[in-house]
Formats: structure tokens, sequence, C-alpha cells
């Protein structure tokens, strides 16, 4: 606090010893030096011009004025100065420089250490205390600066859907903030915010540009268009006549798994039964050429080696008796999952899975062939 009065002081003083220079120079015959006003008139500066600049600075001494408007007044008359000795300085005759040009420096260099501290650019308080013996007064002022950020604009463009077909339309999105003026490539200016519906011939690209007191920003978004191709029409199905499922699916309802009792490889009543059928579906005359696979399982009881053998044994039974019922043997292939496959924890029934009856069957799964 003490070091920046005293600088201020030191300031103020000389600035006035500046201005007091100043109003001498303008008035030269006041000090009947008959030398410098021949120089002075030599540079043909009017004298008014050094008694203005004198005041300014003596102005801005007393806090009337910014010194800024000073140091830049004394600048310009410098640069005047300099301009008309450049002959002097190209040859090193600095003697033979005007008088004023060393002042006008040091005036320059007081107006910029003094414009930081008259230029607030944050709230500030100041304080003043006069003292007189013991008795002390105080007082304040706050110069309250209110600081403008200036916020980059911000744009978002997009575009739904980003691909159609030639003739189709998509519609552009678009959002800003912070922006002045908002516009996009095809459409022009547009509002700051909204959506419009564009029908582009060709793939097109969109930007966006939006211009705010912070600068600019841009976004783009891309519409593909693609040509409309022309679907071929489904041939005419014959009147009265009518498709049914897949053949696959067909199989898998007609023909179902079969199940055996514990530790047995031989077919009950009801797996024959239901052979017979299978064995009639498979020869009807859609079906002929149907190649299919059954597949033996068996219930986690046992060893593993033991289990792929019973379900060998199995499936084989399933076989044999759909071939002695006339089926083609190279129709069907068997494979063993023993008990892979087994998913039950207690005996349980057939139709109930997970279970050990339930594990215990014969699967015929669909390969190949057959007529829709």
């Amino acid at each position: 606090m003490g070091k920046s009065k005293w600088k201020n002081y030191a300031l103020w003083a000389l600035q006035i010893l500046l201005a007091v220079f100043y109003a001498m120079v303008a008035t030269p015959k006041l000090i009947g030096n008959a030398e410098m006003v021949e120089n002075f008139r030599r540079w043909r500066l009017p004298d008014k011009l050094y008694l203005l600049i004198g005041s300014l600075e003596l102005l801005g001494a007393f806090g009337l004025l910014i010194s800024r408007t000073a140091a830049w007044a004394a600048g310009g008359l410098i640069l005047l100065m300099l301009c008309a000795a450049g002959t002097h300085i190209a040859h090193g005759e600095w003697s033979m420089l005007p008088m004023p040009v060393i002042p006008m420096l040091l005036l320059a260099l007081v107006g910029y250490l003094r414009c930081p501290w008259l230029i607030r650019r944050e709230t500030t308080t100041f304080e003043i205390v006069a003292r007189r013996g013991k008795k002390v007064a105080r007082d304040k002022a706050t110069i309250k600066v209110n600081v403008i950020v200036v916020v980059a604009p911000t744009i978002n463009l997009r575009s739904e859907p980003s691909a159609i077909e030639s003739g189709q339309s998509a519609t552009l999105r678009w959002s800003t903030a912070n922006a002045r003026t908002v516009t996009i490539t095809g459409l022009g200016n547009v509002v700051a915010s909204g959506e419009r519906q564009v029908s582009p011939r060709v793939s097109t690209t969109y930007t966006g540009t939006a211009v705010g007191d912070g600068g600019t920003a841009a976004a783009s978004a891309h519409v593909t268009v693609t040509e409309r191709v022309a679907k071929m029409p489904e041939p005419a199905k014959p009147a009265g006549v009518k498709v049914g499922p897949p053949i696959a699916e067909q199989f898998r309802k007609a023909i179902t798994a079969i199940y055996f009792e514990f530790d047995e490889a031989d077919l009950t009543a009801a797996s024959q039964e239901k052979l017979r059928r299978v064995a009639d579906w498979l020869l009807q005359d859609p079906h002929r050429t149907i190649s299919f696979r059954i597949e033996g399982n068996c219930d986690p009881r046992g060893t593993a080696e033991y289990n792929m053998g019973l379900g060998d044994r199995r499936a084989r039974a399933a076989k044999n008796f759909l071939v002695s019922l006339g089926v083609d043997t190279n129709r069907i292939d068997t494979i063993s999952y023993g008990l892979e496959k087994a998913m039950g924890d207690y005996e349980g029934s057939p139709d109930v899975a997970p279970s050990w009856a339930h594990d215990r069957r014969d699967d015929f799964v669909y390969l190949s062939g057959g007529k829709q």
C-alpha cells in the first residue's frame, strides 16, 4: 500500500515537471533563449501544440484526464519529429535532434505506466486516509466493472433419415446458441432453431454456419440419395393351389421324439405305434426323398462311455424298425449323444422336462429333400 502511494506521488511530480517544461517551450521568449526559439521554429511546429500537450499532461497528473490521451498525443508528436530528423538519426547525430524528443519519450512512458492504475479491468475499491496528529479520517470509493463475457456460438445440424431413395424427403433439424445469424447451404438464412424438409435429387451435404459475437461455428449433415429400384412382381399363384409350410417345419410336426425305459434300448409299444405313423408319412410321394438323422440320448446315470453305447443302440433300434416298414436305409443317419444332453435330476415323466424319463429318448432331425 505504501509503495503504490509513493509511486503515484513520484509519477505525478514527474508529469507536473513535464507540463511546466512544455508551458515554457510554448513561450520560449520567457526564458530569453534565442537559440531555442530558432530550433523550434526550424521544425515549423506551432507553439500552441506544445501548450496543448503540456496542458493535457498537467490534467492527467491531477487525475482529471486519463493519461493515455496525453501519451498518445505525445507519441504522435514524437513520430513526426523522428520522421523529420531521419537523416540525423541515420548518421548518429543525436545532438541535432530537437530538445522536446527526450521529454516526450518520458511523457509516453509515464502515461503508459499510469494507465493500468486508472483503467480498471475488475471491480476495485480505493481508500483515502488523511492524518493530522492522532486524528485519522478515511473514505472509500468503489469502481464497479461489469465484465462482458463473449461466448462462442454453437450449432447442431442433423438429417432424419440420413439416407433416402430418389423422390423421397428428409428432414433437416438444427439448433444453435449464442448466434446472431444462421445460414444453411441451399436454404439461406434460417431461424436460430428449427427444421425443414428437403428433397435432393443427388447425395448432398448441407452445411450450417452460426455467426455470433464470439466467432463462427459450423456443422454439416449428409443426405445420401439412392436410385429407386423397381420391384419385380411376384409370380401369380395358380388358383385353388394352397401352399403349405416349409418341408422342414412339416417334418418337425409329423415326427416327434420317442422314449425308452431305464437302461433299455428296446422300443416300447407306444414307440412302435408312433414309428408306424412316421413310416406312413415318410412313404408318401412328397416325402419320399427326405433324409433325416436319429439322435440317441440317455439320462445322466452311469458312465459316459456306457451311455454313449446305449444311445447308439437306441438310435439304431428306431432306424431298423423304420427300415423294416419300407423306409430306405440310405435316408437315415444315426448318432449317439450319450448323456451329453441330459438335464434331469429326478425320474419324472417323458412329458415333463427336465427329467430322467425325458432324457431317455430318440430325436428326429430333418436334413434335406422332400417336396413342398
